[in-house]
């Protein structure tokens, strides 16, 4: 069983957490209550630096949280260590020194996330004014919670690559693609998972849900039944989205200006910047998070 895994690394979200809710309580000069820090380092100390691991890249709160640890404590073992009020406040001294790098990392990212966007939404305009009509299928896809203890973040890295790879080759249930977009987020509930949003050329192509079966099927087979998916092309979730007038998905028409707006939303929902929370604060290095089709 891989030591940080799908279901271990859920820590990193938690001190995440825990390092934003000092810089906010500071920021907003209410008083931080040292018990309570005393408390979670207690908490979470052992087991995370039980599967910290410094070949991989983490967010600037990760970072920080270890620095200060090391501030604080020096050289002993930091997961045998009994935490007090203080050097909990000697912690939150040091946690505060990283504030600028925290916060221009979290700039860079909303910077980086409204690029995307902006990126995105000129390109699902294109893809969809090609066609008289398109066919627009969202899928997520994601693990068993609970197997994601047998699962390594370089092992959801190859199922990506391979998932990539053929939507890449345009065959079986990728055939008459004509666009695509996807992204990767680290949710606390669902844990790592990928959005997809494909466009198929429906002159050629129909049966939505099936497709979005098909696709999901895949997934199951590349992760050796591991996986599981929401096929979002199923009845109950377009007829919810009709109702709220909000149906992008399914058979889209060029000629229908709201049918259009609402494709494009849904695609822009890979890069909505109120699911910021849901950012990756740990993955191996080189690791991509988001990525769109190129126009021919």
């Amino acid at each position: 069983m891989p030591v940080l895994n799908l279901e271990s690394i859920s820590i990193f979200h938690q001190i995440d957490s825990f390092v934003k809710n000092i810089l906010n309580q500071h920021s907003s000069l209410r008083s931080i209550d040292i018990l309570s820090v005393v408390s979670t380092l207690n908490q979470f100390q052992r087991s995370f630096f039980e599967i910290y691991d410094n070949d991989y890249c983490y967010s600037r709160t990760i970072d920080a949280f270890v620095g200060a640890s090391h501030a604080c404590i020096g050289e002993i073992l930091l997961s045998e260590y009994i935490w007090n009020a203080e050097s909990a406040n000697r912690f939150i001294y040091y946690l505060l020194s990283y504030e600028p790098l925290i916060w221009s990392e979290y700039n860079r990212e909303i910077k980086q996330k409204n690029t995307n966007r902006n990126e995105l939404y000129g390109y699902a305009n294109q893809v969809l004014e090609k066609y008289a009509k398109s066919l627009v299928v969202f899928v997520t896809l994601s693990y068993k919670k609970q197997v994601r203890s047998l699962i390594s973040l370089e092992d959801f890295q190859e199922n990506m690559v391979s998932l990539r790879d053929l939507i890449s080759n345009r065959k079986t249930c990728f055939r008459d693609l004509v666009g695509h977009a996807w992204a990767i987020e680290q949710g606390v509930e669902k844990g790592y998972h990928c959005h997809l949003w494909l466009v198929y050329d429906g002159s050629k192509r129909q049966a939505d849900f099936h497709i979005g079966k098909e696709i999901g099927e895949k997934w199951l087979k590349i992760t050796n039944g591991l996986g599981e998916y929401h096929n979002s092309n199923n009845p109950e979730t377009k007829y919810s989205y009709q109702q709220q007038g909000r149906l992008g998905i399914g058979r889209i028409h060029r000629n229908n200006l709201h049918e259009m707006q609402n494709a494009v939303s849904t695609a822009l929902y890979l890069t909505a910047p109120l699911k910021f929370d849901q950012y990756l604060v740990v993955k191996p290095s080189g690791m991509k998070t988001f990525g769109k089709g190129i126009l021919k």
